[in-house]
C-alpha cells in the first residue's frame, strides 16, 4: 500500500465508488440515480484525478503517457481479455435474448475505439479519464497558466455542442474536463483548508442543498447532451461540502486499510462491481420473483454493500497475486527502472 497518502481523499474515493456501485445496482431511478447518485460518484472521480495532477513530476510528454498507460490502459485491456473470453463462453447465453445476437468481434471495436458497453462496460469511464489527462497534460504545457486552464476546459466544454466524438470518449472528456480542471486550479488552496469556520460551513452547506436539488432537477432534462451540461454546474456545488465531509471523517476515523485499499484499487472495484451485481440479480430473481427488486426497495442497499464486501477479497487477490493485471508489479517496475535508465 502507497506511503504518504491523504487520507480525506481515500475517504472520498471509498464514498465515490460505493455511490458508483448504488448507481448500478437495481431499480435504476430517474431522478434518485441519474440526477443525484450518479453525479455524487463518477464525476467526483475528475475533480479527485484533477486535484492529484502533478505536471512537474514528468519530465516529458512521453513519460507522463507511459505512466497514465500503465495505470489506466493496462488495467483496462487484461479486465477486458478476462471478461470477453467469459462472455464468450458464458455471458451470451446466460443474458440470452439480443445479447446472443451481437458479433464475436463487435465488443472487440468496442474496446479499440474506447467506448466498451457489452463487455467491462463501466470502463467508459477509464478511456474518458484516459483522454481527459492526455488532452489536459497536452493544454497545460501550451497554456501554463491554471486560470487559462480553467477557461480552455468551459470551451471544450461547449464545443461538444458543435461536435461530439465518441471515440474514446472524448465528447465525454470535454464535458467533464471543467471538473478536472477546477480540481488542479484549487488543489493547493483545498489541501490546506481548514474546518470549523461557522460562516463557511452554513455556506457549503447552503450549496450542498442547492446542488442536489439542480441535480435532481436535471434528471428531468430530455437533453442528453444539455442534462450533462447541467449536472456539471450541479457538481461543482456540492463538491464543498463534499470535500468538508471527507476531512471530518478522516479527522474521526484516520487512516482505515479497507478505506485505503478501496481508494488505490478502485479500478478493480468498477471492473467487477457490474457483474457482481448481474448475478445477484439472477439469483435473487429466480428465488423470489421478477418483481422482487419493486416490491423490496431497500434492497438496492443491500446488494450494493453486498457487492463491496464480495469485491474486496477478490480485489486482495488480484493486488497480490496478479499485480500485473493493474500494471504494477516487478515487470512494470523493471520496465520503469530500463526506462529511467535509458534517458
Amino acid at each position: 500500500m502507497e506511503n504518504n497518502r491523504v487520507v480525506w481523499i481515500d475517504y472520498m474515493k471509498a464514498i465515490s465508488m460505493m455511490l458508483v456501485v448504488v448507481y448500478h445496482t437495481p431499480e435504476r431511478y430517474q431522478i434518485l440515480d441519474e440526477g443525484v447518485i450518479f453525479n455524487l460518484g463518477v464525476p467526483v472521480f475528475f475533480f479527485l484525478a484533477g486535484l492529484l495532477y502533478n505536471p512537474s513530476k514528468y519530465s516529458n510528454w512521453f513519460d507522463y503517457i507511459l505512466h497514465r498507460s500503465r495505470q489506466l490502459l493496462v488495467p483496462y485491456t487484461t479486465f477486458f481479455v478476462l471478461f470477453y473470453v467469459l462472455w464468450i463462453l458464458v455471458g451470451r447465453r446466460m443474458v440470452g435474448g439480443e445479447e446472443e445476437n451481437i458479433g464475436l468481434l463487435f465488443p472487440l471495436y468496442e474496446w479499440a475505439t474506447g467506448q466498451p458497453t457489452v463487455v467491462v462496460g463501466t470502463f467508459w469511464y477509464v478511456a474518458c479519464l484516459f483522454s481527459m489527462q492526455v488532452v489536459y497534460h497536452l493544454l497545460s504545457r501550451l497554456v501554463p497558466r491554471r486560470w487559462c486552464m480553467v477557461a480552455v476546459s468551459v470551451v471544450l466544454l461547449l464545443s461538444t455542442w458543435v461536435c461530439y466524438v465518441h471515440e474514446w470518449n472524448i465528447g465525454k472528456a470535454f464535458i467533464y474536463m471543467p471538473l478536472y480542471a477546477v480540481g488542479h486550479w484549487v488543489s493547493d488552496k483545498v489541501m490546506a483548508r481548514g474546518s470549523g469556520n461557522p460562516l463557511r460551513v452554513t455556506v457549503d452547506a447552503l450549496l450542498l442543498v442547492a446542488g442536489i436539488a439542480w441535480l435532481a432537477w436535471s434528471a428531468t432534462i430530455a437533453d442528453r447532451l444539455l442534462f450533462r451540461y447541467a449536472t456539471v454546474a450541479g457538481v461543482l456545488m456540492i463538491l464543498p461540502a463534499y470535500v468538508d465531509a471527507a476531512k471530518a471523517l478522516a479527522r474521526r476515523w484516520g487512516s482505515c486499510g479497507v478505506v485505503t485499499h478501496i481508494a488505490v484499487y478502485g479500478i478493480t472495484f468498477l471492473a467487477l462491481q457490474n457483474y457482481l451485481i448481474g448475478v445477484i440479480k439472477i439469483v435473487l430473481m429466480r428465488t423470489l420473483g421478477a418483481g422482487v427488486f419493486d416490491q423490496y426497495v431497500w434492497l438496492k442497499l443491500v446488494v450494493a454493500v453486498a457487492v463491496m464486501i464480495l469485491i474486496y477479497p477478490c480485489s486482495l487477490v488480484i493486488a497480490r497475486y496478479l499485480p500485473w493485471m493493474l500494471g504494477r508489479g516487478r515487470m512494470f517496475d523493471k520496465l520503469q527502472n530500463y526506462r529511467n535508465f535509458a534517458s
